[in-house]
């Protein structure tokens, strides 16, 4: 099979590897949490607080996998939860001041990723690399359509 067509394969493996490599590298720089943990303060830095069904929706994963990640963070002291003020059924989950320094410490070793992916091409490369991932968004919705 030729390298262009197996690019599943790839992609497969290349995230396996990044995202292993971003655990690590977070570890190794202090941070206590994963790189989705991590993607959850990213996201209540923006706007907080979120339910946990829109956090569910923007990372285009069931609840329980959301609440178990949220669960460990929450543990952690890096964020809360607490009811809606209308409807008790709907949990909201804000950032804390000791998520927020997390998030901060998080974004300074992501970004150092951001600029090993894309060292070593040209920012034309790395528009196009960008396009084909965003594409995938469109490509291949799952039946909660969701997107990140």
């Amino acid at each position: 099979m030729k390298r262009e067509d197996r690019l599943l394969y790839l992609m497969s493996r290349a995230q396996h590897r990044l995202r292993e490599y971003t655990n690590a590298s977070l570890k190794a720089g202090g941070a206590g949490v994963s790189h989705a943990q991590a993607g959850i303060l990213f996201l209540l830095t923006e706007k907080s607080p979120l339910s946990m069904s829109e956090l569910s929706r923007r990372f285009d994963v069931d609840n329980s996998a959301i609440t178990g990640m949220v669960d460990r963070i929450e543990k952690a002291g890096l964020v809360t939860k607490g009811a809606h003020l209308t409807d008790r059924r709907v949990n909201l989950i804000a950032i804390t001041d000791d998520g927020a320094r997390e998030a901060t410490r998080c974004a300074k070793i992501i970004n150092r990723i951001n600029r090993e992916i894309k060292d070593g091409f040209t920012a034309g490369e790395v528009d196009a690399f960008a396009r084909v991932l965003e594409s995938m968004f469109e490509k291949f919705q799952t039946e909660k359509g969701g997107t990140a």
